[in-house]
């Protein structure tokens, strides 16, 4: 593990104006001057200060990566090429922002997975079979340094997530590597933090496309294999080192679906899970409530189901100020993204009345959505 020691630095500056002012003379018969006096009583009453502007929103931006995306139809063409780019959009009114980082320098990088680290920076995950990584990117100038990389890299990258405990969910083709707050690896046992579920989750080691985090710990993962294995998987906090570790499994809710991002809502322990397939009803999101002491599948509610909205989904973000849910669509007829409201009653979708970003070179192939500054 080669780790990157990181000096974050903020330097401000400023200066002041002063304001000078002149008293007005008048002059007097006499040839000399004295102050104009204005009778007992009479004197003007001081102009008020002017009332500051009020101050508009502050800067906040949804992040978005274009690069090597899965939107679960595996059928030639279903996906647009991607940018391999990062981008930022001003999250109130949807306008570009500029390009935060560019990935095309000939060395096959490209940019699949994308989270907020802090003000300053974003982590993206990097698949390149002769270098996969994450690396540490700089807001305001793009600038990018390698983060963490490791020899259990071993699999195509597919997206990367922070853990409740400060450390890293990395998914790949074949499992979930964990690191650290520190980037140290985290195995179960002396494999990979989740590799090779057996008992209820038997079949889901081939294409893991994502992972959420319930409040107890608790691990849901994707795996997006061809029916009976394409499927949503809960395992306990430790990872999966042995059946018993594999808690519950939800099917698909069609043969063709293949689920591609998941988010838990928040203050919930729903798991939004997004589904694409080349048959248009496979194409939806789902709510699943989940317990998250037991890990079992309480319910499933089809929260929004439309493929002229949704359509090859491969990302998927809540915002944590307003609540409103991101959603990019890969189809390479429709490179869009939408917002939704989440009714946590309901566990139902309803989409904002306008696609929120329409579809651009930066917009193909999305394979990572963050928020923040």
């Amino acid at each position: 593990m080669a780790l990157l020691a990181l000096q974050l630095s903020a330097c401000m500056g400023g200066g002041e104006r002063s304001v000078s002012s002149k008293k007005k003379k008048a002059s007097s018969g006499g040839g000399s001057s004295s102050p104009v006096r204005n009778p007992p009583g009479t004197d003007p009453e001081p102009e008020p200060e002017p009332e500051p502007e009020p101050e508009g929103p502050a800067p906040r931006y949804l992040y978005v990566s274009s690069g090597k995306c899965y939107g679960g139809d595996t059928s030639s063409g279903a996906v647009s090429a991607p940018s391999n780019t990062i981008v930022r959009y001003d999250i109130h009114t949807a306008l570009f922002s500029g390009i935060v980082a560019d990935y095309n320098d000939g060395s096959g990088d490209a940019p699949v997975g994308l989270t907020d680290l802090n003000n300053e920076y974003l982590v993206a995950l990097v698949e390149n079979p002769s270098n996969r990584r994450g690396d540490i990117v700089t807001k305001q100038d793009g600038n990018v340094s390698h983060l963490f990389t490791d020899a259990s890299l071993d699999g195509v990258l597919r997206s990367i997530r922070r853990s409740g405990d400060g450390g890293w969910l990395v998914a790949k083709s074949g499992g979930v590597e964990k690191f650290d707050s520190s980037l140290a690896r985290v195995t179960s046992g002396s494999n990979t933090y989740i590799n090779d579920p057996q008992g209820a989750c038997q079949g889901s080691n081939t294409l893991i496309t994502g992972t959420a985090e319930l409040t107890s710990g608790k691990i849901v993962y994707l795996h997006a294999g061809a029916s009976p294995s394409n499927m949503v998987g809960v395992v306990s906090y430790e990872g999966y080192s042995s059946p018993t570790d594999c808690l519950a499994t939800q099917a698909a809710p069609d043969a063709d679906a293949r689920p591609t991002a998941v988010i838990r809502a928040q203050g919930t322990n729903h798991a939004l899970v997004a589904f694409g397939g080349a048959t248009p009803s496979s194409n939806k999101i789902m709510s699943y409530s989940i317990d998250p002491d037991t890990g079992a599948f309480l319910n499933a509610v089809e929260a929004f189901s439309d493929p002229a909205y949704v359509s090859a989904p491969s990302a998927m973000i809540q915002d944590p100020v307003t609540g409103h849910v991101y959603v990019a669509s890969a189809r390479a007829t429709r490179n869009t993204i939408e917002v939704f409201f989440y009714n946590e009653d309901t566990q139902r979708l309803t989409r904002q009345d306008r696609t929120f970003i329409n579809s651009s070179i930066f917009t193909r192939c999305i394979s990572g959505l963050a928020i923040g500054e």
